[in-house]
């Protein structure tokens, strides 16, 4: 069995879409309930979808009023 070099190991590139957390799509709530449909249909194909804190106003502007889903502030250093 080929075994790698150990310290080509400690080196090799890890792609960060392998262990990263799912990312969540985010839409905005609109008054005709465009977006609750669109999630539902999404989430059958196992696809994380929120419009919590974004909704469109009548004029069609995005009003965000709060952090988009699953976001976490980086780590202070």
């Amino acid at each position: 069995m080929w075994k790698y070099n150990p310290r080509f190991l400690s080196t090799a590139y890890y792609d960060p879409a392998v262990s990263d957390e799912k990312p969540v799509i985010w839409i905005a709530k609109d008054p005709m309930g465009i977006s609750e449909k669109e999630m539902n249909k999404t989430r059958q194909y196992g696809v994380d979808i929120s419009n919590d804190n974004a909704t469109i106003n009548d004029k069609g502007d995005v009003i965000v009023t709060g952090s988009p889903p699953n976001y976490q502030l980086p780590p202070k250093m």
